[in-house]
């Protein structure tokens, strides 16, 4: 079992003095448990979850207003669907859904490569405004590793260089992004950006897996950039929090439409509706669903 890092659920925003690049390093402990905790995951797609997790929460400190990033991909291969949840208060939810075969997720053997789990598999970046349109940027996985495919979002869709290192094991998750600043955020710096940049990039390429578990934040910046002057954040801290609630769970049950919520009533005296993401139950009576139905039919 790993040791777990100081900054277990936490993550911690940081600029560079000397470079126009800013950074978050993110540690996920706890919530990262009760995303599994949830679900009988075997190792292989827990773990892919928890990199999921960790990046949708690095890329959530970008966020500029009241958001949640959605990192979602949809594959061919054992497993159809991996997303993760996280808001600008660094409130995360998670999911992975096996495709159709037999035994299901559990069937999935503890050895299955990132190629296997997805295949050729698309990703989603959603960023969701609480008002207002949403956006989206798309990008191919290609059996290659989820850092590179972010990376490739924030080179295309953002127009901003980017570095990741995602890790995660049956403990913790973890996370470390670089990114160059916006043109408009950055400064009038004599030395030469590209090459700094570049540098980071190298540095930040040494960070090890095991290292990312287990070192808290501090370690983990000093023993990279040393030689780098940093401006430490606030840390923020992270949690595991479901935003489902029974009136989305109304709004889904009336998307279903008015023959499928009445054969709900013909099915059974109550009918239970469980949140895939917590497992939290909610209970409605025939009487609640001919409410809903007779809503229905006035709208």
């Amino acid at each position: 079992m790993s040791r777990l890092p100081r900054n277990a659920d936490q993550l911690q925003r940081f600029t560079f003095a000397d470079a126009d690049v800013r950074g978050s390093v993110v540690t996920l402990s706890q919530s990262y448990q009760e995303l599994l905790g949830n679900h009988d995951y075997p190792p292989p797609a827990g773990q892919l979850l928890g990199q999921f997790a960790a990046a949708a929460t690095l890329l959530a400190t970008l966020l500029k207003h009241d958001a949640s990033v959605i990192i979602q991909a949809h594959g061919a291969g054992l497993l159809s669907t991996v997303m993760a949840e996280c808001d600008h208060q660094l409130n995360l939810r998670g999911i992975v859904t096996a495709a159709e075969q037999p035994g299901g997720i559990a069937a999935i053997d503890a050895d299955a490569t990132l190629a296997q789990l997805l295949g050729d598999a698309t990703l989603a970046i959603t960023i969701q405004p609480a008002q207002g349109q949403r956006y989206q940027g798309i990008v191919a996985l290609q059996g290659g590793d989820l850092a590179s495919a972010l990376e490739q979002y924030f080179n295309q869709s953002e127009q901003l260089q980017s570095t990741l290192k995602l890790a995660a094991d049956s403990d913790c998750a973890a996370g470390l992004l670089l990114q160059q600043l916006p043109a408009e955020q950055a400064s009038d710096r004599t030395v030469d950006g590209a090459e700094t940049w570049h540098e980071l990039v190298l540095l930040a390429a040494t960070l090890q897996p095991d290292e990312q578990l287990q070192l808290d934040h501090q370690q983990q910046l000093t023993r990279l950039f040393h030689q780098h002057p940093l401006n430490l954040r606030e840390a923020l801290p992270v949690k595991f929090r479901c935003s489902c609630s029974e009136q989305r769970t109304i709004a889904a049950l009336l998307a279903l439409g008015a023959d499928e919520i009445a054969a709900m009533i013909a099915e059974q005296p109550v009918t239970e509706v469980v949140c895939q993401f917590c497992n939290f139950p909610y209970s409605f009576s025939a009487g609640q669903l001919q409410a809903l139905l007779d809503q229905s039919h006035r709208h």
